[in-house]
């Protein structure tokens, strides 16, 4: 399984068009280009594609130079195209292809063993190359006792006294002084103080090289595996943006809120606000935020559960999300504004949302006619109490149509 990319000049540094890239190496090469395009102040759709044995896998454009924090993440590229672009997808077939792909940046990101050589320390020298140290007057008479045997080969001579100059040199040039050793007597209780002592200063000083050793630093995937997020944005400062794409994706709300605490960002405090179902606090922190397609429904459904379901309908108008026009036409029949919910259901063109609006439309009568004779004064003071009742009761049956949604259960703030 490998990756190729189809871009313009601009990016072929970085995305090399007619290579057959590891996915691994596709991964880094995204993250580069996309933060060169920020610099330069550019952006480009580049086509991206994972090819493996029958052929071309998934494609999909890139948007590089926007930004988005899951471009640094091949993981958050997939699955960001099944949120979006690949909706229609069956989970089943999207996730064996995730998971493909991961074992696959799994083995690619495996370390190679590094066999490590010692150095020679030395070579011995060879015996000719070492040359005794004589003085000079013992390198003469050497010479002479050499060359007095091959003299008396040639001619026999009589023996001569040898001269006393000569047998001056024979003796050795110099020799150690003799120096009278003095004798120190020590008691083994001395001796036995000493080796004490000797020994404490050598474990003290093992204890403080045991201390002062540097400790080893880390991986980055080691950290993320044992859930220690906050070391790890400390040690990697550049995995800040993947970090907390993890945290989202896994809906980690206590490790999120601990990330937030120590590394905050706009980001973070607007995806950490909606998962705390803070729907108040999304929309006032959206302004700061990267809105992404994602981050845009939810701050739609933000609005929705905070009676404002004519901003989600604005919101929705550029993201075009059936499911999320579904939750917008339910709120808007909950919230009693049956105009905007009929027109609305004319562009669904969904007989289900005709018979809903229908049944809103019987129960918006019930509950203001209710409401009409709980403050008729002409009417008992008994069938005043019994239409107040009727009224919460119609009431509540109009907040109910459709069931409850994913997002029914909120927190007020």
């Amino acid at each position: 399984m490998y990756a190729k990319f189809e871009c313009s000049r601009k990016l072929r540094q970085f995305l090399k068009k007619k290579r057959q890239l590891s996915l691994s190496e596709a991964e880094k090469m995204i993250s580069a280009a996309d933060d060169y395009a920020i610099q330069h102040h550019f952006k480009e759709d580049v086509n991206f594609k994972i090819i493996g044995q029958d052929g071309i896998e998934y494609e999909d454009n890139l948007p590089i130079g926007t930004g988005q924090g899951w471009l640094h993440n091949l993981l958050l590229i997939l699955d960001h195209a099944y949120q979006t672009v690949l909706s229609d997808q069956s989970p089943e077939a999207f996730k064996a292809f995730s998971d493909r792909v991961r074992q696959e940046l799994t083995i690619e990101e495996q370390p190679k063993a590094v066999q490590e050589t010692l150095p020679v320390v030395a070579r011995q020298e060879k015996a000719h190359h070492l040359k005794p140290i004589v003085s000079k007057e013992e390198e003469a008479v050497r010479k002479a006792e050499s060359s007095a045997p091959a003299a008396a080969k040639q001619k026999p001579q009589k023996s001569k006294p040898v001269p006393l100059r000569r047998q001056a040199r024979k003796k050795p040039m110099w020799q150690f002084p003799q120096l009278k050793r003095p004798k120190i007597r020590l008691s083994a209780q001395i001796i036995k103080r000493f080796v004490l002592a000797a020994a404490t200063i050598l474990v003290v000083a093992i204890f403080m090289l045991f201390l002062m050793r540097p400790k080893p630093v880390p991986s980055y995937q080691t950290l993320i595996q044992n859930a220690s997020y906050v070391q790890a944005a400390k040690l990697y400062p550049s995995k800040h943006r993947d970090i907390e794409a993890r945290l989202v994706k896994d809906n980690d709300e206590k490790s999120l809120a601990a990330f937030v605490q120590k590394y905050p960002s706009n980001n973070g405090r607007f995806d950490l606000a909606y998962m705390q179902k803070k729907f108040s606090t999304v929309i006032s922190v959206s302004q700061d935020a990267d809105l992404t397609a994602v981050r845009k429904v939810k701050l739609a459904i933000s609005y929705i559960y905070q009676n404002q379901p004519e901003n989600a309908l604005t919101i929705n108008s550029e993201i075009k999300s059936p499911q999320l026009q579904q939750l917008i036409f339910l709120a808007l029949i909950h919230e009693g504004k049956l105009d905007q919910a009929a027109t609305l259901a004319k562009s669904m063109n969904n007989k289900d949302a005709d018979k809903v609006l229908e049944v809103g439309k019987t129960y918006q009568a019930a509950y203001e006619k209710a409401k009409a004779d709980a403050n008729n004064s002409k009417l008992s003071e008994t069938d005043r109490k019994q239409a107040l009742k009727d009224q919460h009761n119609w009431l509540a049956l109009r907040k109910s149509l459709g069931g409850k949604s994913p997002y029914e259960e909120s927190t007020n703030e």
